[in-house]
């Protein structure tokens, strides 16, 4: 999450995806029920209004490793970058592992703390696409140098993931959109690579003002949809609960282009204030660590129910996790030796 080309506006970007990935892993795991169903709606939509969080650091991460003027390859890649995500994940899945068992005392044999080790913690998920993607840059470098193949790329993208994501649950024609993808096995232009490509399109400047003020407005829509879906549309029969907020439907990728695109290109780049420049700059140096600590304190505070509203309690969680996390990882990075890993 950590480049070295600063632009701080997109370091703003990374603080409020991290916040908003800490709000809703506290809305998930929240013990304090809502007191009405209203409340539970509140809560449901709380969760939802946040699923740009993941798209926008993958974005983030696009616009770096895809500028044609970097330089990226295989090489570079599988030396610098590769290595400090596996050598991240084999520290923190440890961590997680002994802080389950022993300062939490969950229940676990030799073989589950094996399992866990190498699974990670439940938000180490985005170790495995970060390196995932690294891992592709070099193949979709030479479509972002290409105006028109990026622009084809990404309208398969968009069309694509309004495809899987809702076309099988059509009426009457569902049957037959579910049967050519399974038949077709599209799988390029189908995952994160699209939000990989879209964060250098989007900061690249070749959007056109109108292409942007109409992506604002889709956008805002989509995050409409994306709140308001879960309490007023029905799941379709063996789908998740959050089939309506997955990172790749296609309501979450307008809402998350739209919110980058305007950090990108309307936050101004560099603050006017001196001290706000020395502030976003350490947290977007710790935003890494701060990823990779914050369950260790959403975890400790999961106990403590205070009689309170969960409206009171879910920002106070947050601020807590967000401080002590910080606080945590600049504490871990004065150690040259873990300064790799976090």
């Amino acid at each position: 999450m950590k480049e070295t080309t600063r632009e701080q506006n997109l370091d703003l970007l990374r603080i409020v995806a991290l916040a908003a990935v800490m709000l809703m892993h506290s809305s998930a795991d929240n013990a304090i029920p809502p007191a009405t169903a209203f409340g539970e709606a509140v809560l449901r939509a709380i969760w939802a209004g946040v699923t740009w969080c993941v798209p926008c650091f993958v974005m983030i991460s696009g616009r770096f490793f895809l500028d044609p003027a970097r330089r990226i390859d295989v090489r570079r890649i599988w030396t610098k970058y590769i290595p400090r995500i596996a050598a991240a994940f084999a520290v923190w899945s440890v961590v997680y592992v002994l802080f389950y068992r022993f300062a939490l005392a969950r229940p676990m044999g030799l073989r589950e703390m094996l399992s866990q080790a190498l699974s990670g913690a439940y938000h180490m998920w985005y170790l495995f696409l970060i390196a995932g993607l690294y891992m592709v840059a070099p193949l979709l470098r030479p479509i972002a140098a290409d105006r028109r193949l990026s622009a084809y790329f990404l309208l398969l993208f968009l069309l694509m993931s309004a495809l899987t994501g809702y076309g099988p649950h059509l009426p009457r024609v569902g049957w037959a959109i579910s049967q050519a993808l399974e038949s077709a096995h599209i799988q390029l232009v189908l995952g994160y690579s699209g939000y990989f490509l879209l964060g250098w399109v989007l900061a690249g400047g070749t959007l056109s003002r109108r292409a942007e003020r109409l992506l604002y407005i889709a956008g805002l829509l989509c995050f409409a949809f994306t709140c308001l879906a879960p309490s007023l549309l029905p799941i379709p029969e063996g789908e998740s609960p959050l089939f309506y907020q997955m990172y790749l439907k296609p309501n979450v990728i307008l809402e998350a282009a739209a919110l980058y695109a305007f950090f990108a290109r309307r936050v101004p780049r560099v603050p006017a204030s001196p001290r706000a420049r020395r502030v976003i700059r350490l947290l977007a140096d710790l935003n890494f660590g701060m990823y990779l600590s914050h369950v260790l304190f959403l975890e400790l505070l999961a106990p403590c129910v205070p009689g309170v509203s969960v409206f009171l309690w879910l920002p106070a969680q947050v601020l807590i996790t967000f401080a002590a996390s910080a606080v945590l990882t600049w504490l871990l990075r004065r150690v040259s030796a873990l300064r790799r890993i976090c």
